[in-house]
């Protein structure tokens, strides 16, 4: 095994950065090939283990715990972009919006006419946060298992597993 260089420890820091091993292996000073050692570093045991070290002392640091990230995923999922504007429907002030309702803006242009000041929210993908949601939960199949006996004919197995996985998603769906 080989020892634990600076170089080494070096693209362990650089890979917590943004973890892209070709980058970061660059960025340690491995040249050429950076893309074949970075993919290599990563499995070494000593430099996985000062990833993951470092990772956890981030997710420490930020407090991110998976019930905080489901948390905010939510926030946005769930977000009503009526909270950010007044009764009269004209946009509110940032410091009369609470945090949950700006959890859901992704962006706040605000443009100057020569009728006055428009504001517009531009939301989060809350699609994208549902199907996270959704996926988390197992609300989603992502996959389907097919059982095909060898000895029979092909097409009819097939036919008869994509049968089988539409009566499974009937049957989920109705809980």
């Amino acid at each position: 095994m080989t020892k634990y260089s600076p170089r080494m420890k070096r693209f362990a820091a650089e890979y917590s950065v943004d973890l892209n091993g070709a980058r970061a292996a660059r960025r340690a000073g491995y040249g050429k090939g950076a893309e074949v050692k970075g993919s290599t570093l990563q499995k070494h045991p000593r430099v996985k283990a000062d990833i993951a070290a470092r990772s956890q002392r981030l997710f420490e640091r930020l407090e991110l715990t998976p019930e905080n990230v489901l948390a905010e995923i939510a926030r946005i999922a769930f977000a009503s972009l009526r909270r950010l504007y007044d009764d009269d429907g004209k946009p509110k002030s940032l410091k009369d919006i609470d945090d949950d309702a700006l959890a859901g803006v992704a962006a706040i242009d605000i443009v100057e006419t020569r009728h006055g000041r428009v504001v517009r929210f531009r939301p989060m993908d809350r699609l994208g946060a549902l199907v996270v949601l959704a996926r988390h939960f197992g609300l989603l199949a992502d996959r389907v298992e097919i059982d095909v006996d060898v000895g029979g004919d092909l097409a009819q197995a097939i036919e008869r597993s994509r049968l089988q996985a539409i009566e499974r998603a009937k049957l989920e769906y109705a809980e």
